[in-house]
């Protein structure tokens, strides 16, 4: 085991000095050894290092005392760290695997897995090892510097997958909310709706146990005609009762988001229909990790909020996207306010706030807004705290304020973003 440290601390150098492919070199070379030594304490055998020793007893004299199998975990998960910094994703995704396998425990080689799938583009499987490294940091009660990094790579897998239209972290449970129609001139959510009387009951059969469906369109198949299978699809979100001799399909429909946000759970989809949405005079309280998403192009699913708090109040690593937001009061339309790992992102909107500002961000929190179009009558954008708010391809433009306003220690990228057409400058910064 001398050799096999020696190596490691050789190849810790190199990875210090920013010498990956000689890091790389000198992992190989401790993991042949270490690998050896690992199998021989599964037969049982004496060490190949040193004959008629048991090896457990020749590992407990060395400096960390780690047995073979920690050791032979570290030097995969450091392989696949230098992986990753000359690029070879495959190579890196392959050892770190290879490390959860051997400390499954352990959060770094999950962090390292992740960020392989990443490289790949397998979103969901970076998403996947990502969040249960993140379950293990907290098991574990590591630092909070820790859990922030986890949340930061999490929304970057997160935002990778939705520019390519993927959507990762979901349950699969699909939140409908009806839309007010007339009645989001009113202040009122939406109309009772009928229960339609040509749904189809399917057979127990049709649905795996404790599966969802949104309109059932895979497991109507087998038994309903195409007519059928539609008029399932465009009513409801039905979901199986297993456990009776007849499937009983229950309607996961609301009549406002609100309702939609108190039933949901972290990892829903909530999906507004075409139409106008009501704000009922008070603030969507988004404090689940949920996507919440409009149907359609931009612009046929708005929500109408008159009142005097925000449209939406976001603590939680939420999603929302393709929604069209017509704020009437004396507050902002978005509010963003958490500590560092409420990490929200906010993609292909319209912001519109005809009394106060379009987004404030406050707190610690760190969301980014892709491609939204941004309008206030005071500031488009406005930061308090020590927010670190990010826009990506954004336009911010007639506002009565300036399009950015950044307050105490907050800290604001702007990549790709228009900033044009507002009363006062473009940009401000305050305090510090």
């Amino acid at each position: 085991m001398e050799e096999v440290q020696r190596l490691k601390e050789e190849a810790n150098l190199s990875i210090r000095k920013k010498d990956a492919p000689a890091a790389i070199q000198r992992y190989t070379q401790a993991i042949r050894i270490c690998r050896r030594l690992h199998d021989a304490s599964q037969k049982g055998q004496p060490s190949p290092a040193c004959e008629n020793v048991d090896l457990s007893n020749q590992l407990a004299e060395s400096e960390t005392g780690e047995s073979a199998r920690d050791v032979l975990g570290q030097l995969f998960s450091n392989r696949a760290y230098a992986y990753l910094q000359t690029k070879s994703t495959a190579a890196a995704r392959d050892d770190a695997l290879e490390s959860t396998r051997l400390l499954a425990n352990w959060a770094k080689p999950w962090y390292r897995l992740a960020l392989a799938h990443l490289g790949l583009q397998q979103f969901s499987e970076a998403f996947s090892a990502c969040n249960h490294g993140s379950k293990l940091v907290e098991k574990n009660d590591e630092a909070a510097a820790r859990v922030v990094e986890f949340e930061d790579l999490l929304s970057k897998i997160r935002l990778h997958a939705l520019l390519r239209n993927e959507r990762v972290g979901l349950s699969g449970r699909v939140l409908e909310v009806r839309d007010a129609g007339e009645n989001a001139w009113l202040g009122l959510p939406a109309p009772d709706e009928k229960e339609p009387s040509d749904v189809p009951q399917l057979p127990s059969t049709s649905l795996p146990c404790g599966a969802i469906e949104y309109g059932g369109i895979s497991a109507a198949s087998a038994s309903c005609s195409p007519s059928q299978r539609e008029t399932v699809r465009s009513t409801a979100l039905l979901a199986v009762n297993c456990n009776a001799l007849n499937p009983v399909f229950h309607r996961l429909t609301f009549k406002c988001i609100h309702d939609a946000l108190d039933e949901s759970l972290d990892g829903d989809e909530i999906v507004l229909r075409e139409g106008v949405h009501n704000g009922l005079g008070k603030a969507v309280n988004v404090d689940k990790r949920v996507l919440i998403r409009g149907i359609g192009r931009l612009g046929c699913t708005k929500i109408d909020q008159r009142a005097n708090s925000p449209t939406f109040r976001i603590t939680a690593s939420a999603t929302i996207l393709n929604i069209d937001l017509d704020m009437t009061g004396f507050r902002e339309c978005i509010l963003v306010d958490g500590d560092s790992t409420c990490q929200p992102i906010i993609h292909n909107c319209i912001l519109k706030c005809s009394g106060d500002d379009g987004v404030n961000l406050s707190g610690e929190c760190k969301p980014t807004f892709h491609k939204c179009s941004i309008e206030a009558r005071k500031s488009g954008i406005k930061t308090f705290d020590s927010s670190k708010g990010v826009f990506l391809g954004c336009m911010i433009s007639e506002c009565g304020g300036p399009g950015l306003r950044g307050m105490s220690d907050s800290n604001t990228k702007l990549e790709g973003c228009t900033i044009q057409k507002n009363k006062e400058d473009g940009l401000v910064a305050m305090d510090r």
